[in-house]
């Protein structure tokens, strides 16, 4: 399973993470029989991975929310 993918900033524009996920989509479906992909990604001031994975067809899942919380505010609430 791929927990992350990026690319460092001097080598972005070569389609090296395109050429990456390819593999890791063909491996899988070759291996695992897989027919979904999902991730997350980082809704920050730049949109630019937001907007590569809308264009490879990424689509936003509506009813799903990323939470989080401090780990010590749950064992106090719990």
């Amino acid at each position: 399973m791929a927990e992350e993918l990026s690319v460092d900033n001097d080598y972005r524009k070569q389609k090296i993470a395109t050429q990456l996920l390819k593999t890791l989509v063909t491996t899988a479906k070759e291996k695992y029989n897989i027919t979904m992909v999902n991730g997350t990604t980082y809704n920050g001031e730049n949109k630019m991975a937001y907007y590569w994975y809308k264009r490879i067809g990424f689509s936003e899942v509506e009813d799903l929310f990323l939470i989080e919380a401090n780990a010590n505010d749950i064992l106090d609430k719990i």
